[in-house]
């Protein structure tokens, strides 16, 4: 499995080489957890969707039987989870591979 994506002990030990400046290793942890920011964005998109459907269903307003409902609310919240979760990994990869080319 590659390193950052398993843990971040193997991105920490990159960190505390000599190579790095202080404001170096502070930018690559701000790098590391700026996509924590985009993740709530998503969950919180995924929660507005399965709430605004539920509440329109249940309303009234959206007239679909239970199986459209339920692809109405699975198949984007699944669509959205697999993008954020390979964007995540690409993320990771860019970030560690930024670090490794910075040390050497």
């Amino acid at each position: 499995m590659v390193p950052f994506v398993s843990s971040l002990p193997a991105f920490a030990m990159l960190l505390h080489k000599d190579k790095l400046t202080p404001r170096e290793r502070g930018e690559f942890i701000n790098k590391l957890f700026h996509i924590h920011l985009y993740v709530s964005l998503a969950v919180s998109l995924v929660f507005l969707h399965i709430t605004s459907v539920t509440t329109l269903v249940g309303s009234g307003l959206l007239l679909l039987g239970q199986n459209e409902t339920a692809l109405l609310v699975v198949i984007p919240t699944l669509l959205i989870v697999i993008i954020l979760v390979l964007g995540v990994f690409k993320y990771y990869a860019n970030v560690y591979g930024e670090l490794r080319r910075k040390i050497g």
